[in-house]
Order: C-alpha cells, then structure tokens, then sequence
C-alpha cells in the first residue's frame, strides 16, 4: 500500500481525475486500517488498468531437452 500511495502522491497534477482521488483515499484508508488492504489494492488495480499502468500477463513455456 505505501508505494501505491507513493505514485498516486507523485502523479502528476493534470493528469489526476477521479479514479486518481479515489485510489488516493482507498490506499490512505488502508494504511490507517479504515478499510482492508485488499479492498485498496482493488481500487488501485482499477485505476491502473484504467491508466495502462499494468505489464500484460505473459505465458511462458520452457522446454527442456
């Protein structure tokens, strides 16, 4: 919770909306233990999927000889 309160903190004025102030106040409430953890760390993966801040999944496959 504290390096996703960290970026939202340093993200950028012009770019903050409201998925942005809302992240804001579930990671602080999280880290106050106003609401669960997990709880924040849904909000923030909504807005960060609604930034395109999330790595794609990648399948990976190893073959051995």
């Amino acid at each position: 919770m504290t390096q996703a309160c960290r970026l939202l903190l340093e993200w950028a004025a012009p770019g903050r909306d409201r998925a942005h102030t809302i992240a804001l106040n579930a990671c602080k409430a999280a880290l106050t233990g106003d609401i669960e953890a997990e709880t924040a760390r849904s909000v923030f993966v909504a807005f960060a999927e609604r930034h395109d801040l999330l790595a794609p999944e990648l399948t990976v496959c190893c073959y051995f000889r």
